[in-house]
């Protein structure tokens, strides 16, 4: 609630400009917020004349007043109209410091005597008297109807904010809108919760203030906490620790986000009725929340999981690195924090205790699973039950299918005996030998396994072939109708059925092009004829709302059906109901928007004031804004088409071209819809159309082969603008600028990455200070090349095959002599195939003359080195790996990022990228680059000589030709 709601603020500034007679005076008319009295007289818009003003003090006062009572009336009526103007800017703008709409501290005080008159037997004072900022936070919640977790530390007294406000606030800059100024630094503070006693008393102040709130009732909150601390303070089983302060903080935690996620609405109804009690009441038994409340295990068992039999395709344990010294083992006293939970996994492997802790862990972290130097970064409660597993291939760490866990007994290898569970049931998919579920039913459980065939499997297996649609729907229906006992879907990767689907043909078109030809027509004769005849029975209600419109919306929607297309939005089922009231309205640019129920909910206040959006607002028009509101309501007419703003580019056979054609102008006529109907913007079907300002090529569709260039006249057009700049040897910046806007959008529909060099170049002059603009020669060679490169581009081919996959390990060495008089360098380079085969490898020394070359420039060349080698694996494979995919892994983060972009601010940055790039648009390499840590780097091996490995493995040992390297790197060198 607002100062301009807030009856006991406004009590409390009528009784310091009058006395308590005025209030009651205007109590008695009926005036008892600020807003009802600015507008009891005129509008804070349109203020009252003397005379106006003066029949309502009469009416006020029930006769002609004194100046005294005139001069009061009057002061409070202004004072009314500022607040509501402040209140409505406050509201458009969001411009909240820290995200919390403060009740008036008047508000605050009426509210906690009310409470302590209703809540008997509390007195509100000490560790029982919730802050300020604790009730502001509360009243927040229910002004923006978002809950919210409020954790321990956050629920503070009153007494702790008054002692907070006392000290001294230091002087800190902030930018506020846009504008510089001194303010006073956000004072924080917490509160404590260390204890059970203070963690209670916190629980309680959060019940306080949201009963302040009328959010949640006191008696409803105060429910839940003492069943939390009634398991907190419950003797465990024999092996079991007590229940943990954090699990009473998970509980809590989990009960509040299902209440977030559960009730729609958290305001009281209008009788006062509040939502979230009958849900609290309900959702406190919850076993989502209740399961946190469980005593876990003091000590693991792990017999079953020691005799649990070893997978065959166990790997030996990595050799260490040599020079690397084995620490010994200390016994360290674990922190009384952690008391009660595991020291290391089940694999004996040790356990970061700081990760646990409340600071964390802020220790340098590496490897798979993640860990630091104490120890692995898991939950220490419980022992984890997988094991994951390394790749066996590149390829497979990115999207290969890796091991859950070693053995499907050792999913139990940590389990005790306990509550017995036999109505929860386990669904096994993809069975196979249905170990899975003989282990659950072992626990007694109820188990369900499904497979294909029963031939690996001695057990009951549930035969469903999930290709076919009636065999899933059988599935899916099962689970609907045990969902309330099912506690775990387990799918194992479906080998034998993925095999068989592979034979399996996918449909080359879209559904709505498969029906036969003359059914997909009646369809759309259909459709027209029922909503034809329901615009005939709707144009008087059409009219009527056209009437009603703002003039200016009025104006834009001149002649279309809203409410018809309202009725055709409700019947295909699309979820934004209020589509077309947000239309009529007109939508807001300002503010909060309201939940469109089609984007993931999510509360985000508003970046910008009026003010600085009114400075944006050059460029924004009202259909951005609608985009972003929704998404494309799209009407089920059997026509494969696409939008974007204005364009609605059309796909359809050519038998039916001038049928479809027909049916797209009668959809915009019968919605109102205004479209260019001949002339240049009129669409016609062909085999080259355009659309975007591209030229789409479709000659070859048949073929598996779609072109997208640009036009002529968009070619010819930016040639010309090159070819003045280079004749007239002029570029100024805001040209240039202009220009690289162009070129960007051309070179996005060209392959390769060949023009980013000559593109950065334009960059540096649109950013630059030059006044007469004149072209040096980096410039003009710039402006030379895009130019050739506008002349012979090709455009861009989109094809049905999809070429190989490879990936390609690369690394660099830079090390002193033995003798340290000079630098040696080297390279080296794998190239696996799909399968993680090193098919092929490189290991090299730099020659001194190139090692040379990047000396002048560095003392220590290990990035020059880098890109070097990248080089090396383009220039002996790039004939093999033609038309592919090719993704390039690379140790040096600064490499990676030269490469991405093609340039660098360094020479040989520049001239090794563009080297590469040269290579990969004459070849048609389609590369990805990614990092990739040093130590699992394995072609640092070859980068140091270490082949051995390689040769046994049968994989190839090749030789770059240096003299052709040294060529290609010595002609871009005199080009750039």
């Amino acid at each position: 609630m607002s100062l301009l709601d807030s009856e006991a603020a406004f009590k409390k500034r009528v009784i310091e400009i009058g006395d308590e007679m005025l209030f009651q005076t205007l109590d008695n008319s009926g005036l008892k917020t600020f807003s009802g009295l600015a507008f009891a007289c005129g509008t804070p818009q349109s203020q009252p004349d003397d005379t106006a003003f003066g029949t309502f003090a009469a009416g006020v006062f029930g006769a002609p007043p004194t100046l005294g009572q005139l001069s009061q009336l009057r002061r409070l009526h202004f004072e009314a109209c500022t607040i509501v103007f402040a209140t409505l800017k406050s509201n458009v703008a969001g411009d909240l410091s820290d995200g919390i709409r403060k009740l008036p501290p008047a508000e605050k005080q009426a509210r906690a005597k009310d409470q302590q008159t209703r809540l008997t037997g509390i007195t509100l004072s000490g560790e029982m008297e919730p802050s300020y900022a604790l009730v502001d936070k509360c009243a927040s919640m229910r002004e923006t109807g978002s809950l919210l977790w409020i954790h321990p530390s956050q629920c503070t007294k009153r007494e702790q904010e008054v002692q907070q406000t006392l000290k001294e606030k230091s002087q800190v800059l902030k930018i506020e809108n846009m504008t510089l100024k001194m303010a006073a630094d956000t004072e924080t503070f917490e509160a404590d919760h260390g204890t059970e006693l203070k963690l209670m008393w916190c629980f309680q102040r959060r019940g306080l203030a949201f009963d302040q709130a009328a959010l949640i009732s006191w008696d409803k909150h105060e429910s839940c906490v003492p069943a939390m601390f009634q398991a907190y303070s419950a003797e465990p089983p024999p092996s079991f620790a007590k229940v943990t302060m954090p699990q009473l903080l998970r509980a809590d935690k989990e009960l509040f986000t299902i209440l977030a996620r559960e009730v729609e609405t958290i305001q009281p109804d209008t009788v006062g009725h509040r939502p979230l009690d009958d849900a609290i009441a309900r959702l406190k038994t919850d076993p989502r929340v209740t399961m946190h409340l469980i005593p876990l295990p003091t000590k693991a068992h792990s017999v079953e999981a020691s005799n649990a039999a070893k997978p065959d395709n166990a790997r030996p344990k990595a050799k260490t690195r040599p020079g690397k010294r084995a620490r010994a083992a200390t016994e360290v006293k674990m922190p009384d924090e952690l008391k009660g939970g595991h020291s290391k996994t089940v694999d004996n492997k040790p356990i970061c205790w700081a990760f646990n802790m409340k600071d964390g862990c802020s220790a340098k972290t590496f490897g798979n699973p993640v860990r630091c130097s104490k120890g692995i970064h898991v939950c220490e409660e419980q022992p984890p039950t997988q094991q994951q597993t390394e790749p066996r291939s590149p390829r497979q760490s990115d999207e290969g299918l890796h091991r859950a866990a070693k053995q499907p007994e050792n999913l139990f290898a940590n389990l005790t005996e306990g509550t017995e569970w036999k109505d929860f049931l386990i669904v096994e998919i993809f069975a196979g030998t249905a170990r899975l579920s003989r282990a659950f039913a072992k626990r007694d459980f109820r188990v369900s396994s499904v497979d294909h065939t029963t031939k690996r499997s001695t057990g009951l297996i549930t035969i469903l072939d999930l290709t076919k649609e009636e065999d899933l729907n059988f599935l899916l229906d099962f689970l609907k109708a045990e969902l309330n006992v099912l506690v775990y879907i387990h799918l194992a990767p479906p080998c034998g059925t993925a095999s068989a689907a592979r034979g399996t043909p996918v449909p080359g078109c879209p559904p709505e092009m498969q029906p036969d030809v003359g059914k997909l027509l009646d369809k759309r004769n259909a459709f027209f004829k029922k909503w034809t005849s329901r615009a005939k029975e709707l144009s008087s209600k059409e009219k009527d709302l056209h009437n009603s419109l703002d003039p200016e919306i009025a104006k834009v929607f001149k002649g279309k059906r809203l409410l018809l297309f309202e009725e055709i939005l409700t019947e295909i089922g699309f979820p934004d109901r209020n589509l077309v009231r947000d239309i009529c309205a007109g939508f807001r640019i300002t503010g909060w928007l309201r939940d469109s129920m089609i984007f993931p909910h999510r509360s985000k206040p508003p970046q910008y004031s009026v003010e600085a959006l009114m400075r944006l607002s050059k460029g924004i028009s009202r259909s951005i804004f609608k985009s972003v509101n929704s998404e494309e309501a799209s009407v089920c007419l059997g026509l494969w088409w696409s939008s974007f703003f204005d364009d609605f580019p059309t796909l359809t056979a050519s038998s039916v071209a001038d049928q479809c054609k027909a049916h797209v102008h009668l959809l915009f006529d019968l919605l109102g819809l205004d479209f260019a109907r001949d002339g240049d913007k009129a669409g016609f079907f062909g085999e080259s159309f355009k659309a975007l300002g591209l030229l789409i090529d479709l000659s070859e569709f048949s073929a598996g082969l779609v072109r997208i260039g640009h036009t002529e006249s968009r070619r010819q057009e930016l040639l010309s603008q090159i070819e003045m700049h280079l004749e007239q040897n002029c570029l100024k910046p805001k040209d240039a600028e202009r220009l690289r806007g162009r070129l960007q959008w051309y070179d996005t529909f060209l392959f390769g990455r060949i023009a980013n060099y000559s593109m950065s170049m334009i960059s540096k002059r649109a950013i630059s200070c030059s006044l007469s603009g004149s072209l040096d020669p980096p410039l003009r060679r710039a402006l030379q090349f895009l130019k050739e490169r506008v002349l012979v581009s090709q455009p861009v081919q989109l094809t049905k095959a999809a070429g190989k996959t490879y990936f390609i390990f690369t690394d660099g060495a830079v090390e002193p002599s033995d003798d340290g008089t000079s630098m040696l360098a080297s390279v080296g380079g794998i190239l696996y195939n799909a399968d993680g085969v090193a098919e092929a490898f490189f290991s090299e020394q730099v020659p001194k003359l190139i090692l040379d070359m990047f000396l002048k420039y560095s003392s220590h060349p290990i990035f020059e080195v880098e890109l070097l080698a990248v080089l090396v694996a383009a220039h002996v494979w790039a004939q093999a790996l033609t038309n592919t995919y090719v993704v390039i892994y690379i140790d040096n983060e600064a490499a990676k990022s030269a490469l991405m972009k093609s340039h660098s601010s360094v020479l040989f940055g520049n001239v090794l990228t563009t080297c590469f790039a040269q290579i990969e648009f004459e070849h048609s390499l389609k590369v990805w680059f990614r990092r990739v840590p040093s130590y699992s780097n394995p072609a640092d091996k070859p980068s140091r000589f270490e082949i051995q490995q390689l040769l046994d493995a049968d994989s190839a040992l090749v030789k770059p030709s240096w003299d052709q390297i040294l060529l290609l790197i010595e002609m871009k060198e005199q080009t750039l």
